[in-house]
């Protein structure tokens, strides 16, 4: 399970828009890791 959030420092303000793209966490940037993590884990589950 991978949690999706802000990381605890000190935030700038401005449009959350650019803020979520900023931290990856807009929708594009959760989309690829999730599908990054996916084929590691199927890339892993081929070697056993």
């Amino acid at each position: 399970m991978k949690n999706y959030a802000y990381p605890d420092e000190f935030i700038k303000h401005g449009e959350v828009e650019k803020l979520e793209k900023i931290y990856g966490l807009d929708e594009d940037s959760i989309v690829k890791e999730i599908i990054r993590e996916r084929e590691t884990y199927e890339q892993i589950a081929t070697i056993k």
